[in-house]
């Protein structure tokens, strides 16, 4: 990307009390109404700055020096077949009317070519072209050649478990992307769907990212995504016979926080409270936890005491009026 600026020579302007020297000339503003409104006459420059119209701004013996941002007076976008002018300029973050420093402009090319890959137009090509007058108004030429939308063809798995070709097929069908058109949040939103599958199968640590993206052609490719299993975990319960462990179950977070002692201490501690708010006071929940490192699988047991499940025979009011035995 090429940059183009024109250094100009420093205007210099009059206020009652104030002299300002810029690089560009000053668009109509009320710097004088703020300035003579101060106390401290250098806190124009905090004011300024709020502003984010300039690179630079400097108070010293009543002047005050600044080199003011280019104001973007238009901008011009050519080879955007697939978005409008407004879809570009609010990836890119610019409109007209905007100050804008060169860091601003630099990281447009990589913001849209961002947006591009995103969408599947793998090989689009960006190029901004910055031209400034001698008042600072800028010209922005974004120049876009999208080349082709890229399809998943197919997907590879990348795993430390072992996946059979059923299961390959059962994990296709869940991420259904097979032959459709290349969208990064479509792809991030089918591995989560997946992601969520494979916990509720018992792999509470499970993570899937996207490994690569390889071409085919010009047109196609190859989704490889990498799936890490980690242990698959068996949840025990041991004493729960008035309560059934499905109902035991829903008082896990492992699918959402994955399983670690402290997790397993507190989903122990939600049962017992469960079992004293069902009318079990006496009871009481341990818990045990094993690795099997050769078939990386993990069994968590819950050991429940569920004690005499009491009910209430009678309720005694005492109060400081007579109350009617009719109440």
């Amino acid at each position: 990307m090429r940059l183009f600026y024109i250094i100009l020579l420093l205007i210099t302007t009059h206020i009652y009390g104030l002299e300002i020297v810029s690089n560009y000339p000053l668009p109509q503003n009320n710097i004088e109404e703020v300035y003579n409104s101060l106390d401290r006459k250098e806190d124009i420059v905090k004011f300024l700055k709020k502003t984010e119209s300039f690179l630079d701004i400097k108070y010293k013996n009543q002047k005050l020096y600044l080199l003011r941002k280019p104001l973007i007076k238009k901008i011009i976008i050519k080879g955007n077949d697939s978005y409008w002018d407004r879809e570009i300029k609010g990836i890119a973050g610019i409109y007209e009317g905007k100050y804008i420093s060169q860091d601003e402009l630099s990281i447009i090319p990589l913001k849209l070519k961002q947006f591009y890959f995103d969408n599947g137009f793998l090989d689009a090509e960006i190029s901004v072209k910055l031209t400034t007058d001698m008042k600072g108004n800028s010209y922005i030429n974004i120049n876009i050649r999208e080349n082709k939308k890229y399809k998943i063809k197919n997907i590879k798995f990348i795993s430390d478990r072992k996946i059979s070709p059923e299961i390959q097929n059962k994990y296709e069908k869940v991420l259904n992307l097979k032959n459709k058109s290349f969208k990064f949040s479509n792809v991030q939103s089918k591995i989560e769907k997946l992601l969520q599958r494979i916990k509720k199968e018992g792999y509470y640590d499970a993570f899937i990212s996207i490994f690569n993206l390889h071409k085919l052609n010009d047109k196609e490719l190859s989704l490889y995504i990498n799936i890490v299993h980690g242990f698959k975990y068996k949840i025990k319960f041991v004493g729960n016979y008035s309560v059934d462990k499905n109902i035991l179950l829903k008082f896990s977070e492992f699918e959402e926080n994955g399983v670690n002692y402290y997790q397993i201490q507190n989903f122990a501690k939600k049962i017992q409270q469960f079992y004293k708010s069902e009318g079990f006071l006496d009871a009481s929940v341990d818990y045990s936890y094993k690795e099997f490192l050769e078939n990386k699988k993990a069994v968590i047991t819950i050991y429940i005491y569920e004690g005499k499940k009491y009910r209430i025979s009678k309720i005694k009011i005492d109060s400081d009026h007579k109350i009617p035995k009719s109440l």
